[in-house]
C-alpha cells in the first residue's frame, strides 16, 4: 500500500502541474475544418471493442466510429494518435498533439477541473472478477483481498478505498488482468462492464464476484474552452437518438453492450 499511496501521490502532483499550466491553444472548429483533419487521441490498450487496430492498416471499434462518423460532418478526415499509456492522453491534449480524447474515458469531477467533456455517450459499471472457484461472494467478501486495476484509471483510485490489502494497477488491459489472476499475483481484478461482459462471455474459468452500484459515464474530452465540444454535443444527441447508435453499440458489443444502455436509461428515468 506504501507503493500505492506514493503512485496516487505523484499522479496528484502531477494533475496540479497540469491545472496550473496553460494549455496550447486549441484549435477552432474553423482551424480543423481548414486543415482538412480532425485528431484523435486514444489509448490502445482500453477496450477492443471500442478501439482496435485492423490488421494491413486502419482502425475500428465504437469509439472510433462514432468520432469517424462526426469526422465526416465536419468534412474531414480522421487521424488516430494512439498514446502507449491510458495516463499520457490528457496531458497530451493539453500539450496540442490531438484535438480531442475518445478513449473509454469516465467523467470525473477531477478531470473536469483540467478538460471539458462532452455529454456523457456510454454508461459502465465496474465489476469484479475472480477465477472460478474462489469462494468470494459480494462485497464484504473482498476486505484484505489483493485487486488488480488498470493504471490511470478511475478503478485505480476507487480500489484504493474498498479495503483491499493491496491495489496492483499492471492489469492494463484484459489480457494482463487475466495473467495477473492465473499466476496468482492477485485474488480479483476491477473491470469496467463494457469490456468484463465480453470476457466473462468467453472466458468460463472466470466468475463474477460483484457488481459496484454506482454508473460512470464516457465522455470525449476536448481542452477547456474549445468550441469543438458544441459541435460533438450536437453530433451525439443526434447520435445517441437514432437508431444507427444502437446498431453501432450491437455490432461492437453485442446485447450485452445494448443491456448497458438500457442501464442508463433505467438511472435517468429514475431521476
Amino acid at each position: 500500500m506504501r507503493t500505492f499511496a506514493r503512485t496516487l501521490a505523484i499522479a496528484a502532483v502531477a494533475l496540479i502541474a497540469f491545472a496550473a499550466a496553460d494549455p496550447a491553444a486549441a484549435r477552432s472548429v474553423a482551424q480543423i475544418k481548414a486543415g482538412g483533419e480532425l485528431v484523435m487521441l486514444s489509448y490502445l490498450g482500453a477496450n477492443e471493442s471500442f478501439l482496435r487496430r485492423i490488421p494491413g492498416g486502419g482502425y475500428e471499434g465504437l469509439d472510433y466510429e462514432l468520432v469517424a462518423g462526426f469526422a465526416r460532418t465536419l468534412g474531414v478526415r480522421l487521424r488516430v494518435v494512439a498514446k502507449p499509456r491510458f495516463a499520457e492522453l490528457i496531458p497530451a491534449l493539453l500539450a496540442g498533439e490531438g484535438d480531442l480524447i475518445a478513449s473509454t474515458m469516465s467523467i470525473t469531477t477531477e478531470r473536469e477541473a483540467l478538460v471539458d467533456f462532452t455529454g456523457p455517450y456510454f454508461p459502465v459499471v465496474v465489476m469484479v472478477l475472480a477465477k472460478k472457484g474462489s469462494g468470494l461472494s459480494g462485497i464484504e467478501s473482498l476486505a484484505g483481498k489483493r485487486a488488480g486495476v488498470p493504471p490511470g484509471t478511475t478503478l485505480e483510485a476507487r480500489a484504493a478505498r474498498m479495503g483491499f490489502t493491496s491495489v496492483t494497477p499492471n492489469a492494463r488491459g484484459a489480457a494482463e488482468a487475466l495473467q495477473s489472476l492465473d499466476s496468482d499475483a492477485v485474488d480479483v481484478v476491477l473491470m469496467e462492464s463494457s469490456l468484463a461482459l465480453p470476457v466473462l462471455t468467453r472466458e468460463p474459468r472466470l466468475e463474477l464476484v460483484t457488481t459496484l452500484p454506482e454508473v460512470e459515464q464516457y465522455g470525449l474530452a476536448v481542452p477547456p474552452g474549445s468550441d469543438l465540444r458544441a459541435e460533438l454535443d450536437r453530433f451525439l444527441v443526434s447520435t445517441r437518438n437514432g437508431r444507427s447508435y444502437y446498431q453501432l453499440v450491437l455490432r461492437h458489443l453485442g446485447e450485452h453492450g445494448v443491456e448497458l444502455l438500457r442501464v442508463r436509461g433505467a438511472k435517468q428515468a429514475g431521476r
